[in-house]
């Protein structure tokens, strides 16, 4: 499944040539371990997060769902920089990577690099549900 996904973002099918019957690959070999790694992680962290079960697991869309996007991104912030952790350069290439493969599957990648700035800007990785406004700041002392 991880594999299929890495390949159908790997060649571009409007470079398909019918002699050869192959499509020009828009990345090389290593750029694709690199992102068949970054699906193994997004599965194994959603699996640690206890969003999704490996053993259930045979769509890649469920990958790609919101709650895991959140958890995932949550989890890999939280941990950088600790003994277990990957560190935060990894994971923002990972959701870089996670984000390439999702849009050549179909999927919009802005939600993956939306949270990922919005995450590594507040405290602790949470997300905010409220934003400071110059013309609303006032009230909220009243």
């Amino acid at each position: 499944m991880i594999r299929e996904a890495v390949k159908t973002a790997r060649f571009d099918e409007g470079t398909y040539d019918d002699i050869s019957g192959s499509s020009k690959p828009t990345f090389n070999d290593n750029t694709a371990a690199t992102y068949e790694a970054a699906l193994v992680a997004l599965a194994r962290t959603a699996a640690e997060t206890g969003k999704v079960d490996l053993t259930q697991l045979n769509c890649i869309d469920s990958l790609f769902s919101s709650e895991v996007r959140i958890a995932v991104i949550k989890h890999w912030i939280q941990e950088a920089g600790t003994k277990n952790g990957i560190s935060a350069r990894s994971a923002a290439g990972y959701v870089r990577a996670i984000a390439q493969i999702g849009a050549a599957n179909g999927f919009d990648p802005n939600p993956w690099r939306n949270n990922l700035k919005t995450m590594i800007s507040s405290p602790k990785g949470a997300k905010t549900t409220t934003r400071w406004h110059p013309r609303t700041a006032h009230s909220a002392s009243l």
